[in-house]
């Protein structure tokens, strides 16, 4: 798997990985698979997915070709049509890494956590590992600080997610997730990592999330809460604070 997601990794951040391409490596603790949208034919898609393909042996799959709405029902894995009186509610802990770039040593101890912890973690848990960054990524064209978003310069977004059917989330769960992103931190010490906000991890304080959501553009943000929102009317307990 690490080869695999090395190979993953170099395409993500190189010009053979399309704009038209959209790319994530969906893991849980049956399987581990490459799914994505490309924004054209099967054939330029087929030529675009090459460069990555015969790094992984050229392993078979399902392509399919869809029109838009029927892409995002595909993703959402259920009708996009929603009742009136929808009542879904998941109990869960999330969390999330953004990293530029992952070398040996963390990829070996991300897989290895996979192989000996995850996979025998019972609970309904998955990881998404997005295709974020790279030089055709519309995202990385934004200059740095045009917007209060600064994981601009990450390669790879991880979507951690760990979830119960029924009752409360377990005291001891947390580490299961912790864990995982401390295989790939503890093995780059000097690696100035994020984390995205959308998957907000309620086990950091107020402060370290600050710091991990916003990295260099917190003291901006800070300034901008002062001056429009002096009275922290607008907060909740990982939103930014006044100077």
């Amino acid at each position: 798997m690490k080869t695999a997601f090395m190979a993953y990794q170099d395409y993500s951040n190189s010009t053979a990985c399309p704009a038209e391409m959209n790319l994530r490596i969906f893991i849980n603790s049956q399987s581990v698979s490459l799914q994505g949208v490309y924004f054209g034919s099967q054939s330029a898609f087929q030529s675009a997915i090459a460069p990555l393909l015969s790094k992984v042996g050229n392993p078979s799959g399902n392509v399919q070709s869809m029109d838009y709405i029927g892409m995002l029902n595909n993703y959402a894995y259920m009708s996009l049509s929603t009742p009136l009186d929808y009542d879904v509610h998941e109990t869960f802990f999330s969390k999330s890494l953004m990293t530029e770039y992952v070398n040996d040593a963390a990829a070996t101890a991300f897989w290895n956590y996979w192989y000996n912890t995850a996979r025998s973690t019972s609970r309904d848990w998955y990881l998404i590992v997005d295709a974020h960054g790279g030089p055709s990524s519309a995202i990385t064209k934004v200059p740095a600080n045009a917007t209060s978003y600064a994981h601009r310069n990450a390669i790879l977004k991880y979507e951690f997610y760990d979830r119960v059917n029924s009752g409360s989330y377990p005291s001891n769960g947390f580490g299961f997730l912790n864990g995982w992103v401390d295989a790939i931190v503890s093995n780059m010490k000097t690696t100035k990592f994020g984390m995205y906000i959308n998957y907000a991890d309620p086990s950091l304080s107020a402060a370290t999330a600050q710091d991990l959501y916003w990295l260099g553009h917190l003291d901006t943000l800070k300034a901008i809460k002062t001056a429009v929102d002096p009275k922290n009317v607008f907060n909740n307990p990982q939103s930014v604070g006044r100077m």
